[in-house]
């Protein structure tokens, strides 16, 4: 990696690495690192005959937007290629650095791209120098992994990168909502609720407030590109409303929360259910309230996670299924009893006290992934109402989401009992 200092005025060359932190912007080229402000790098990130490399360049194009620099060019994310190459693994700056570099920076959350309205924090992490050299030559990199995948680049030229800038507009303009869908689309969801017998009488309409939705992205493949949420709305699930209902909670035979709860409502709830919780982590950012949760005497029953939100639960790089032992100890120490680990084309991952069970998956064609997800872990809460155990449990799981990926909705009509209890 080439750390020499270089003065703003001698950036040259058709290809820059951009790292920006709050007001400061680095800049890497092959012959060194600049530092500056964002206006000082203004011609350059506005020239469209120069590459960018970058991390999570879509967050980076839109704090730049705000600034009045348009990011031009060809763009080069390496988090961005690194998930296309292998989506199960981690994509963090640091992690890649250590992997494909052999070099090691401080782990760091995401890029502080700064704020509108607060005031800026100082900048803090790894060597920024250092990393921004490091983002450069991974371009590299990875630019020749993808030229080597089949149908990769591809994929990459044709449909990821374009939407980055499409994403980060989007995000910068916003998005006009139209009321009124949002009123029909939660009476439906009420009457769907009645037509399929789901009792809802100990949920609470709040007057003027707006249904939860989420909306996706999927590529040509059904895997998820990006999607925006609105979920506003599970802040009103405070503890007290939780307390409220524990009599019912406690004549169920499991009660499922996910991250999308606040961690105080969580931890509530953890707190007076003496039937089993389980728990998914939905995201990697949301996962961080299942350990704020937390305190050291709490228990949960079951933790479904991805790899990608297991790494950031337990701090753990997990590569391979070796790796799985200390995250999955890391776990159990925090105060989890079953643990349920996604890893993709690698399969799953089930660990209790006593073992362990990797089970592989079965291939099949996707239209969508959305509801694979929620779809598995309604497997696992099923065969645990049935009195089934943990290998019974990733069938009826990988049964239920199996299915719900061959279909464009997040619920597959055709999924049931007797399906996921099949042995076909």
């Amino acid at each position: 990696l080439n750390l020499n200092k270089l003065d703003i005025s001698k950036i040259k060359g058709n290809k820059i690495a951009i790292n920006l932190q709050g007001e400061k912007l680095f800049v890497a080229t092959e012959a060194g690192v600049a530092e500056g402000t964002p206006e000082d790098f203004r011609a350059l990130l506005e020239d469209a005959a120069v590459v960018k490399a970058g991390a999570d360049l879509k967050a980076q194009a839109g704090a730049l937007a705000a600034r009045g620099i348009r990011l031009a060019g060809r763009l080069e994310d390496i988090a961005l290629m690194h998930y296309l190459l292998g989506p199960e693994r981690s994509h963090k700056t640091d992690v890649l650095a250590r992997s494909y570099l052999g070099v090691e920076l401080e782990a760091a959350g995401p890029a502080d791209t700064g704020s509108l309205f607060d005031e800026l924090p100082a900048d803090s992490g790894p060597d920024r120098v250092l990393e921004t050299a490091a983002i450069f030559r991974l371009s590299e990199i990875l630019l020749q992994e993808m030229a080597a995948t089949e149908g990769m680049q591809h994929l990459y030229d044709d449909i990821e990168e374009p939407l980055i800038g499409v994403l980060a507009r989007m995000e910068q303009t916003g998005v006009k909502v139209d009321l009124g869908s949002l009123r029909d689309f939660a009476d439906g969801l009420r009457k769907n609720c009645d037509e399929i017998g789901l009792d809802t009488s100990l949920s609470e309409r709040i007057r003027g407030a707006l249904s939860s939705v989420y909306v996706c992205i999927n590529d040509e493949n059904g895997d998820l590109v990006s999607a925006v949420s609105q979920m506003e709305l599970m802040d009103s699930l405070t503890p007290s409303f939780i307390e409220a209902r524990m009599d019912a909670f406690n004549a169920c035979d499991a009660v499922v929360v996910e991250t999308n709860v606040p961690a105080e409502s969580i931890a509530a709830l953890l707190d007076g259910c003496k039937v089993p919780v389980f728990a998914d982590t939905v995201s990697t950012a949301k996962a961080q309230r299942i350990l704020a949760a937390f305190d050291g005497t709490r228990r949960l029953h079951t933790l479904k996670m991805n790899r990608l939100e297991a790494e950031e639960l337990t701090g753990v790089d997990i590569s391979g299924l070796a790796d799985l032992k200390p995250a999955t100890a890391a776990l159990h120490d925090m105060g989890v009893d079953h643990i349920f680990i996604t890893m993709g084309s690698m399969g799953v991952y089930y660990h209790d006290a006593d073992s362990g069970i990797q089970w592989p998956t079965t291939p099949v064609k996707m239209v969508s992934s959305t509801g694979a997800g929620d779809a598995f872990l309604a497997g696992v809460v099923f065969a645990h109402c049935l009195g089934k155990g943990p290998q019974d449990a990733i069938r009826c799981a990988l049964r239920a989401s199996a299915l719900t990926v061959q279909c464009e909705g997040a619920v597959n009509q055709s999924l049931t009992a007797e399906y996921v209890l099949s042995d076909e």
